[in-house]
């Protein structure tokens, strides 16, 4: 399986930002769904996918899931590896704040409920 994205608003209906190298950059707009058998080492997310032949930089909220009740906000952070175009999701280790820490989530984790949130800007 892999994750889910969805485009909110993408460069053909934006203005180009800001030429750089003579190319125009364009800003994409979205949100990602993360996968019910997530992958170790991230999850795919090529620069085709969001319109854009490179991805210069992509910024993600953390992803946030309300499983476990109404009272009850899960968030993990996510970031991108640019060098092999994935999505890497991470966990918190430690049970105080002395010896917290996070790290990169397992293969096999189901993290369908977590949506992240998610400007990216490219040529």
């Amino acid at each position: 399986m892999a994750l889910t994205v969805t485009l909110e608003c993408s460069g053909g209906g934006l203005r180009p930002t800001r030429a750089i190298a003579d190319r125009d950059l364009k800003m994409v707009i979205g949100h990602v769904t993360l996968d019910s058998n997530y992958a170790s080492g991230g999850e795919e997310l090529l620069p085709a996918t969001l319109d854009l032949k490179e991805i210069y930089t992509i910024v993600f909220s953390p992803a946030t899931s309300g499983v476990g009740g109404t009272d009850v906000l899960n968030i993990l952070p996510v970031t991108y590896d640019y060098t092999n175009s994935k999505v890497i999701a991470y966990c918190a280790s430690g049970n105080d704040a002395k010896n917290y820490n996070i790290e990169a989530e397992g293969g096999g984790v189901d993290l369908s409920g977590f949506t992240v949130r998610f400007i990216a800007i490219g040529y």
